[in-house]
């Protein structure tokens, strides 16, 4: 998985853009196989523009999942209780992002990068773990965002989960 992420890594983003958002394929020539890359708005995020900047980019982000806290059933006795504190400390702290983020590079990134979306060839018949990268699918969803902002998705891939099997998909990693 860190080699399909390094590779993805790499790829070029659109020539001369510092834009954070989704990217979208649009075919340079009517009927031709050749396409163009650029940034556009975020589908996932709902968000209405791409961001020229890491700190507006971040401020998007927080402020949607604030929303979706706020949405979140069944856990208004932690919504009483933290709500209030979570929203005061985001305000205040929304003007504090410091300029050095601007320097985070911004890189192409797969928002499915996982084991189901990575085909392995053999390179080795003898040895089952000696393989390469034949194949990175389903790029539906991707975009040109600050390096590591995928952080939850490699999180994903390392997770420990608790004996009492509690944790972010143990019922899919079971299976």
């Amino acid at each position: 998985m860190a080699r399909a992420y390094e590779a993805i890594w790499d790829l070029p983003l659109p020539q001369g853009q510092r834009s954070i958002g989704e990217l979208r394929a649009t075919s340079a020539v009517p009927d031709s196989k050749a396409i163009t890359l650029h940034v556009g708005s975020d589908r996932a995020y709902d968000f209405k523009q791409p961001f020229s900047s890491v700190r507006d980019y971040l401020r998007a982000f927080i402020h949607f999942n604030l929303n979706a806290l706020e949405k979140q059933e069944e856990i208004d006795p932690y919504k009483q209780r933290y709500l209030s504190r979570i929203k005061s400390f985001i305000e205040t702290g929304m003007h504090n992002i410091p300029e050095i983020v601007e320097t985070i590079p911004i890189v192409f990134q797969h928002c499915d990068l996982a084991p189901h979306n990575v085909i392995l060839k053999a390179i080795d018949p003898t040895s089952p773990s000696a393989c390469e990268i034949a194949a990175i699918i389903d790029w539906e969803f991707v975009g040109s965002f600050p390096f590591m902002s995928a952080s939850r998705s490699i999180e994903m891939l390392f997770r420990k989960f608790a004996r009492n099997d509690f944790g972010l998909n143990t019922h899919m990693l079971k299976g």
